[in-house]
């Protein structure tokens, strides 16, 4: 519960200082989790990725997360923002529970009845959905796809590829630097801890970040 406590204040900043710079909240924004700081921290940046969402954990008598639910919209005082996390391999190997937790809050969202505008997940979920179809990609598989929000690198594989690619000089701009981001990065966490290759959907999430 303090994790939840710091890590939803430390959203809350977040969104208040783009808002501050920009004039507006972000659509969607990106989040780095890694392994180690989950253990010292007990979950702050996960409680970020919940609280963005604007969806709060339900917690066991023993104090775990064994849900989660959405908060209202007069309640919470702002749109839902979308989020695309990428997780470290220690993390993808170690809290596939808490990518999980993830899973649940955008399945929680998509389902409520609220305004594009004001629900952001919801949305971009139900716009790619639809673009998917329209490329002749079948109806389930278009709204699986639509709503990856974790990725990781393949099984075995740790790190972002870029400090390799830096290393070796195997790079001209930063667009080689992005293209290997991508190719690393491209591997959708599913709720059970099932990894599945999704570099086209993970190009598109980064490609809609703003911050």
């Amino acid at each position: 519960k303090t994790a939840w406590d710091v890590g939803s204040e430390v959203a809350d900043g977040v969104l208040e200082r783009h808002e501050t710079d920009e004039g507006e909240y972000p659509e969607e924004i990106g989040v780095v989790v890694w392994g180690t700081p989950t253990v010292r921290t007990r979950g702050e940046t996960i409680a970020q990725v919940l609280a963005l969402m604007g969806v709060e954990p339900v917690w066991s008598d023993a104090g775990r997360v064994e849900d989660v639910e959405p908060i209202p919209l007069d309640e919470l005082g702002r749109p839902r923002i979308d989020v695309t996390t990428r997780v470290s391999g220690l993390f993808r190997d170690a809290f596939p529970a808490a990518a999980g937790v993830v899973h649940d809050a955008v399945d929680a969202v998509v389902d409520l009845d609220e305004p594009h505008e004001m629900n952001y997940v919801k949305k971009h979920v139900e716009t790619e959905a639809e673009e998917l179809e329209a490329d002749g990609v079948d109806a389930d598989e278009a709204d699986s796809l639509a709503t990856q929000r974790v990725f990781t690198t393949k099984p075995g594989g740790y790190g972002a590829g870029t400090n390799k690619a830096v290393d070796e000089g195997n790079w001209d701009d930063r667009s080689d630097l992005a293209e290997v981001y991508v190719q690393w990065g491209g591997y959708a966490l599913g709720k059970r801890g099932t990894v599945r290759e999704s570099h086209d959907s993970f190009e598109r999430r980064l490609g809609s970040v703003e911050a």
